[in-house]
């Protein structure tokens, strides 16, 4: 059992002593939609429920002197005897200014691995460490989406150059190993940046972060736009990087409307094979030809309006800074992010046209989600279906992008061959069988895998699945977590496209009435 505290370079708005719940996934760490709990930071963790990858982050507030402050205290008796003046009463500015904000993230989490050697000590340790941190940035990425904070998402590289740890190891026998001192140091590297305090966010919005948790493992739609204007954001206002915050606002708008033109191609019925060649086509392309008779509004670069400033202060500046290694200035990396913003407002008026209502059901809500279109004073009713319908709309236009994903990728970089220890791996049960499969979801790749000897407590788990199956259900699939299985497995020479292999894999847009 281990536990890492690891200070995190903005203060989290959330109250002092959340707690949430992880384990291991598929791929590493995940985050679960466990209620929350509140944690005194004065009182111990509870036990963790097991010993196979469980973890527990809880935040912890820390309120501090900001460090400028503290160097620049630390400096004026330098000051003061350089120019030859007393010092008895050096000046303190630490009243001068409130207190900033700062949360120290308790990473609880129990490692499988046997303690034993130097060696394996520490491979049990840096794995530990890697589950607890992939849980940890799940909960920062959706924690910045939900209060759209420019929150830094921990990585190795960002933290600081040690953290402190505790560790106890239980042995089968019975005895319990503590570290001696009570803590010890581990070391994954980096600095700090401080927040300021701002108010809480509500539990709604804490909730919402667990709702997204063990979702499928591709990007819902926008997602990839608001992932990647948030990341301009912070470029710009955390970093003062300009490239950095034009190239992901550039990237952001082409993921944008790249999403747009493939739900409606999605909804139009084209197949991936007939959609990867639209799709491909180069983005002006895309827009000239492929939006107006669609969406209705003015899409030509060449008239005033949102696509003309998205051409002019993104997409051009986005070409000099990769083809030229352009500098931008401070002032144009603002103008692109307000030119991405307003291509945003353009296109959510656009999605409440009449002519977008009648013709593509549910991009109004994936665009404006239920708040916005409660203003607009839509009625979205029979779009909640995207969330609701047994029909699976969201997972079908999932693997309808992936499968695109896959032809567009073939179409010029050659076949997707993926390996197994990149990709979950899952067991599909049927009424008369149930298999495993390796698959790569956001290129639609899989193949049937062998798992020679399955422990007792798995097969017993996918029998009383299998028995336990409504009788309109094809299969039912499940996230193959053993930890165990990587050794386990025997994997076919051949991979396979989703769409042929898997059982019941269905992307195409279902009926609607």
């Amino acid at each position: 059992m281990l536990n890492f505290f690891v200070p995190l370079r903005r203060g989290i708005r959330m109250p002092d002593g959340v707690t949430f719940a992880g384990c291991l996934g598929p791929v590493g760490g995940r985050l679960t939609r466990e209620p929350l709990t509140i944690v005194a930071p004065d009182s111990p963790l509870p036990s963790l429920p097991h010993a196979n990858g469980a973890i527990q982050i809880r935040l912890i507030r820390d309120d501090s002197v900001h460090p400028d402050v503290a160097r620049l205290d630390a400096v004026y008796p330098v000051a003061a005897r350089a120019l030859g003046q007393a010092d008895e009463d050096p000046l303190s500015l630490a009243g001068s200014f409130g207190p900033v904000v700062k949360t120290v993230a308790q990473l609880n989490v129990s490692s499988p691995c046997k303690l034993g050697s130097d060696g394996s000590t520490v491979h049990a340790v840096e794995e530990a460490f890697g589950w607890a941190l992939d849980c940890l940035r799940e909960l920062l990425f959706r924690y910045r989406e939900e209060s759209h904070s420019y929150a830094l998402v921990p990585a190795r590289e960002n933290l600081p150059p040690t953290v402190l740890m505790h560790r106890v190891a239980y042995y089968p026998d019975g005895r319990i190993y503590d570290d001696p001192g009570g803590m010890g140091l581990y070391n994954p590297g980096g600095h700090g940046i401080e927040e300021i305090d701002k108010e809480l966010l509500s539990p709604e919005q804490m909730q919402s972060i667990l709702s997204a948790a063990w979702d499928p493992y591709e990007d819902a739609i926008f997602q990839r736009f608001n992932t990647f204007t948030l990341d301009a954001y912070e470029a710009l206002f955390i970093y003062g990087d300009y490239r950095a915050a034009i190239l992901n606002a550039a990237t952001a708008a082409e993921c944008f409307l790249d999403d747009i033109l493939s739900y409606a191609l999605w909804w139009e019925g084209l197949t991936p094979q007939d959609a990867a060649p639209i799709l491909s086509k180069p983005i002006f392309k895309r827009v000239k030809a492929e939006f107006a008779s669609r969406f209705g509004g003015v899409w030509l670069p060449a008239r005033e309006g949102a696509v003309l400033d998205w051409q002019q202060k993104v997409a051009r500046h986005r070409d000099r800074v990769i083809h030229g290694g352009y500098q931008p200035s401070q002032e144009e990396a603002h103008a692109a992010l307000s030119a991405v913003s307003g291509l945003r407002k353009f296109v959510g008026k656009r999605a409440i046209s009449k002519k977008v209502l009648q013709g593509y059901r549910h991009l109004p809500l994936l665009l404006l989600g239920r708040e916005g279109l409660r203003k607009e004073g839509v009625d979205y009713s029979k779009m909640m279906e995207w969330y609701t319908s047994r029909a699976d709309f969201g997972g079908r236009f999932d693997k309808w992008i992936s499968i695109c994903r896959r032809l567009r990728i073939e179409s010029f970089s050659g076949s997707v061959e993926p390996e197994l220890n990149k990709v979950p791996v899952f067991a599909v049960v049927t009424s008369d069988k149930f298999a495993h499969y390796a698959i790569d979801i956001p290129v639609a790749v899989a193949a049937e895998i062998r798992i020679p000897q399955l422990l007792i407590e798995e097969r017993r788990f996918l029998e009383d699945a299998q028995r336990r199956m409504h009788p309109t259900d094809g299969h039912i699939t499940y996230p193959f977590v053993e930890m165990g299985v990587r050794s386990r497995v025997m994997v076919s020479d051949k991979w396979y496209p989703a769409e042929q292999l898997l059982p019941g894999y269905e992307y195409m847009r279902p009926r609607v009435s």
